[in-house]
Formats: C-alpha cells, structure tokens, sequence
C-alpha cells in the first residue's frame, strides 16, 4: 500500500482547510515546506488562543496529520533495527505516538466533525498497515526463527490493537493466537481472546475466537472451560453479510460463502469437542446429545459414529437392567455405520464383535472377530473373545444329537484358538 508522504497528504489537506487564523496560516506553510516540527510549535504555540469550535477542530486535525507521518518515519526506522532491545525501543515509540495521534484525532472530533472523513481515512490507513504487517509475519511459512516470526507479529497486531480497538477487535484475537504459539505466553494469550470477545462488533459476533479459545482449554484438559466456550460457538447465529454487502459481486459472494462454511465447520467440531469433554467430565447424557446433534449436520463423519457407539457400548457394559439390551443393539447400529463409512476402521470392527458377542450372537462375534484379527493377528484380547464366542456356541448346542460334524468343527477350532492364545501367554481358561 502507497503511504502517504507531506508533499501529497499535506497539500489534501490544505485543500479543504480554512485560512481564517493566523496559526493556521503560518502552520500552512511550514507543512508546504515538509517541516512538520515547526508546524507542531507554531499550532501548539498558538493553541490556547484558539477557542473551541472549527479552527481549534482543524488545528487538531493538522497536529494528527503530522503525527501520522512521524509514525511512518518510526515505522521504517523499526523495520530496519535487529537487535531486539532496538525493537522494542522503537514499539514503545510508536506506541506512544499512536496514543498521541489518537489524542488529536480526539480533540480535532471534539472542537468539530469538519475533518472527520479525512480524520478516518488516515486512522485506517495507518491500522491497515500494522495490521498487514502482523498478518505477514503471523502467515510466514519460511522463518526458521519461530519465536522471531511471533514475536513480531504481535508487537504489529499490538500496534494495530492501541491504533483502533473499537472497529478492529480481531487485533487482540490475532496477538492471542500468536502469543499462544509462544510457551511462556500462555496467560497473555488467553487475556487478549477475551479481549477480543468482550470488544466484538454486536452486529458479528467472533466466533473463530471463541473456538480458539475453546481449542484451547480442551488441549489443556480444563473441560468445563472448553464446554463453555464451545457452547458460545454452537449459540452464535449463522453470520450475516454487512450493510455494505452486494451479492451480485462476485468477490464478495464468494467470501461470504467461504466464511459460512468456516462457520458451519468450527460449529460442527464446537459440538464434537465438547461431546468429548462431557464425557471427561462424566456427563454422559449430555455428551450422547452432543454427538446426535453433531450427526445431523455431519452424518458421514465416521470419528463421531464410532464414539457415540462406543458411549453406548460401555454404557450397557455398566447396566444390569433390561434397558442393556437396547444399548447394546445402538452400538451395533453405529459400528456397522462406521464400517460402512470406512471398511477399514478395525477399532470399529474390534467393538461390533465384542458387542455381538454380548448381545450373545456368538457366530457373528466370532466371524467379526476373526476378520479384526487379519490387521492385528496377535490382539490377546480378540483370541480370548473369539475362544469364549466357540465356547458359548458349542455349550448352544450341548448333549443334542445329529449336530456331531459340527460339534467337531467347533472343537478343532476351539483347539487352535487355544493354542494361538498360549502363544501370547495369556489363559485361554
């Protein structure tokens, strides 16, 4: 983006300023001049004879135009510093000036609204380029200096942050999700999320902060934290296009629809995440909820059919009423879906078979079972169930005639079975 230097941006603005002062006038031409330090002196000379109203309002508005400037001098002073006590040096300056600038713009707004459409041109100017300058470091595929590479982007988003909070709340997002990258940052990063949530534009919520945050209690194992926020994300609507939206322009239609599919899948992963803490947290119900809800708006996502079937599963294992019976038959449900989903889920496989065998379909368990054991030949685990699966099947049939071939068949595989589980050195007993 072109900055603006004194010879363009002063001479914009002289244009629309009036010439009815004498401090002004004199401040004119030192701007003409590109001598901004002693148009400083001259207005802020001339000041406390100014009364409040137009001229006191454009007086301002020339001490902010000067000061931006001087904030782009410090800008490129900074991108040319190394040593990291330098650029710290020169943040805490142009921090300082950010504040001064927003002080002028301020008063200028105060003493008059003549210069406010020039007044937020420069202000935004100048947020777009410390945002940009954040967004390159934070997007840097090349640095081998980690730390170098996050570090820098958050002392631009922090800049960008101190510039304009009110219409740019994603600053503290993004200094929080770089300083999270950061392992001595941790509180910070949290602080500046929140932040960022409790400075969000009312019209468009941020929900991409809050799944972060929430990302984040869950890696941390603070479920309650992580089920919190993973609820403001599953509550927020559905975003909305601003006042400024034209669909029939094709680059904004395409980024609306691009942001309601990011919106669609974080809200998806919202109720997953947080089906899983609920389960850490022992609140099952919720949890079996949580993973139905989440089926609805991802059917095919075989990760959460096998854990909601596995909630059912181990659900029944702890039942001793007549209601096992029906968890069981759920399970069974799931894992079939799950394999048809993904013929190759042997976890899937591992656990249809254990259900059936507890559903007492004791073939089915053993034919399951034995095509679990293809991908994993020495699973003890399995060799036991399938052993327990021929045992209950040849019991089945018991001192009944005209079944002897088959008995026989159950007993030579009975024997293998056996012999393959003293392998592992496990009891087959």
């Amino acid at each position: 983006m072109k900055k603006l230097m004194y010879g363009a941006a002063m001479l914009a603005l002289l244009a629309v300023m009036g010439c009815g002062n004498s401090t002004i006038r004199s401040a004119e031409i030192y701007m003409q001049q590109n001598d901004g330090v002693n148009a400083r002196r001259i207005i802020n000379e001339g000041l406390p004879t100014i009364p409040n109203g137009s001229v006191k309002a454009e007086a301002y508005s020339m001490l902010a135009h000067i000061t931006s400037e001087e904030l782009m001098v410090l800008e490129n002073q900074a991108k040319k510093a190394n040593d990291e006590k330098d650029k710290e040096s020169y943040f805490e300056k142009r921090e300082e000036k950010i504040r001064q600038f927003n002080n002028e713009v301020n008063s200028s707004l105060q003493n008059g609204t003549e210069f406010s459409g020039t007044l937020d041109t420069l202000k935004e100017n100048l947020w777009v380029d410390y945002f940009n300058s954040g967004v390159v470091w934070f997007n840097d595929t090349n640095q081998q200096n980690a730390a170098k590479k996050w570090s820098n982007a958050v002392l631009s988003f922090r800049l960008a942050w101190e510039l304009d909070s009110v219409k740019h709340p994603m600053s503290a997002s993004l200094i929080g999700q770089a300083e999270l990258q950061q392992s001595n940052h941790q509180v910070s990063a949290v602080n500046w999320m929140k932040r960022a949530i409790s400075n969000e534009i009312k019209d468009t919520p941020d929900y991409i902060t809050r799944f972060n945050l929430a990302n984040y209690y869950y890696t941390d194992t603070l479920w309650n934290d992580a089920v919190n926020y993973y609820n403001q994300v599953i509550l927020l609507p559905e975003p909305k296009p601003d006042a400024r939206y034209n669909p029939k322009d094709s680059i904004q239609a395409r980024i609306y629809k691009k942001r309601q599919e990011d919106f669609k899948i974080k809200r998806t992963m919202s109720i997953a995440n947080k089906a899983i803490a609920l389960t850490q947290l022992g609140r099952n119900p919720e949890a079996m909820e949580a993973y139905a809800l989440a089926l609805k708006e991802d059917p095919n996502n075989s990760v959460l059919v096998y854990n909601l079937g596995q909630m059912y599963f181990n659900d029944a294992l702890k039942d001793t009423t007549k209601g096992a019976a029906a968890k069981y038959s759920k399970a069974e449900e799931l894992f079939n879906r799950v394999l048809a989903i993904d013929s190759t889920d042997n976890d899937a496989r591992y656990l249809l078979g254990m259900t059936m065998f507890q559903e007492e379909k004791f073939v089915d368990a053993e034919r399951i079972l034995r095509e679990y054991l293809k991908s994993n030949p020495k699973k003890t685990e399995a060799l036991l169930m399938i052993s327990a699966a021929i045992g209950n099947q040849i019991n089945a049939l018991g001192e009944s005639k005209g079944h002897e071939a088959e008995k026989k068949a159950l007993s030579l595989r009975l024997t293998e079975i056996q012999d393959e589980i003293k392998k592992t050195g496990a009891s087959g007993k």
